[in-house]
């Protein structure tokens, strides 16, 4: 797949909290030889769950990785292709690029971006990812658990997604504005999606603002009504566990006196990275050389 330059909203934002929470100490690297094994980088192991509508068209995944080779040339530069290995034919990879990151005085935070096309309802589980060099040496890594559900289009019209927060420290919240665009009722429900630590919320708050910390009434609902052309912001409760999690969960709701879903957008959790949280990704890191 042909290297495809696109800095989405996450991406921005993720470079934003590496510098803020990783960059108290900012030294010089120096540049030192990649290894044939790449021993010196280190991708983060994802739970993940991405739903979609089939006619979104197209998804993304963004990877982070410790990098201590030193110079973005000694493996990004140095990387050709890259394909995701999903255990199906339901998506397809179609491009992808890397992102620059804040720096320690040991290594550098990146992130690679590969964007991927849908092209059948139905469910695939990805865990791998391979990649390829300049000497056409190939190697495959272990980014952790992504299931990505793709399902047949449903009426998308009836509610409209307005903002949203995208990044949280800890798997604490969702957030998502939404607005009634229908002559009728419409009753938000849950949200759903499929990680080791659980399998989406019935519970929120429901608000003017989009901060969780503005929620007056600590009430919290299993259900809503949303007026016709009334917004809202929502705010679902999950377990404020700490890891690395991705979700893009579906919204259940009740429109005309049938049981509906609207794919909702991708939100990451991602913890500040000390030296326990530094060690656990090394520690987890497998990969092996392909040729």
């Amino acid at each position: 797949m042909k290297r495809k330059v696109k800095l989405t909203r996450i991406s921005i934002i993720f470079l934003m909290l590496f510098q803020f929470v990783s960059c108290s100490n900012i030294d010089s690297l120096s540049k030192s030889q990649n290894t044939e094994n790449n021993n010196n980088v280190y991708f983060v192991q994802w739970d993940s769950y991405q739903g979609y509508f089939l006619n979104e068209k197209t998804g993304y995944i963004e990877l982070a990785f410790l990098d201590y080779t030193g110079d973005f040339e000694n493996f990004c530069g140095d990387i050709t292709n890259v394909e995701l290995l999903p255990e199906n034919d339901i998506i397809e990879t179609q491009g992808f690029n890397f992102l620059e990151g804040s720096k320690s005085s040991k290594y550098v935070i990146r992130t690679l971006h590969a964007d991927y096309k849908l092209k059948k309802s139905g469910i695939v589980n990805l865990k791998e990812i391979q990649l390829t060099h300049k000497d056409k040496k190939m190697e495959k890594w272990n980014i952790g658990n992504w299931d990505i559900d793709v399902k047949d289009d449903q009426n998308p019209g009836n509610i409209e997604l307005g903002q949203r927060m995208i990044i949280f420290s800890s798997f604490e919240n969702y957030v998502f504005g939404l607005k009634n665009v229908r002559k009728q009722d419409i009753t938000i429900k849950d949200i759903v999606f499929k990680i080791d630590i659980g399998n989406g919320s019935k519970k929120f708050t429901v608000s003017d603002k989009m901060n969780p910390l503005s929620v007056v009434q600590k009430t919290l609902l299993n259900s809503y009504i949303l007026k016709p052309g009334e917004s809202k912001y929502f705010i679902y409760y999950l377990n404020s566990k700490t890891g690395f999690y991705c979700i893009k969960p579906f919204l259940n709701y009740l429109y005309n006196n049938q049981q509906l879903q609207y794919p909702l957008d991708v939100c990451v959790y991602s913890p500040v990275f000390t030296d326990d949280v530094i060690k656990n990704i090394k520690d987890s890191n497998m990969h092996i050389m392909v040729n």
